[in-house]
């Protein structure tokens, strides 16, 4: 959402500040940890990573695309 600024007679377009991307820190936590095991179930365990998703999003309640776009992300 854009709104208008009129400091000192000029018109310009301020863009308004959004909450940044993945501030509560439960979810942030849970997403590294599904990372950690998702690493241990393909390397340690050897499950396919088709497979290891599937795991994956039964234990965490999740949707399978879900488990893949955390998986992709990288850490911050």
């Amino acid at each position: 959402h854009f709104g208008w600024s009129y400091s000192n007679k000029k018109y310009s377009c301020v863009k308004k500040k959004t909450k940044p991307f993945g501030s509560n820190p439960r979810i942030i936590q849970r997403n590294k940890d599904i990372q950690e095991e998702y690493y241990k179930l393909r390397q340690e365990h050897g499950y396919t990573a088709k497979r290891a998703r599937k795991m994956l999003a039964e234990k965490y309640e999740l949707a399978f695309s879900t488990i893949i776009s955390i998986v992709k992300r990288k850490h911050k």
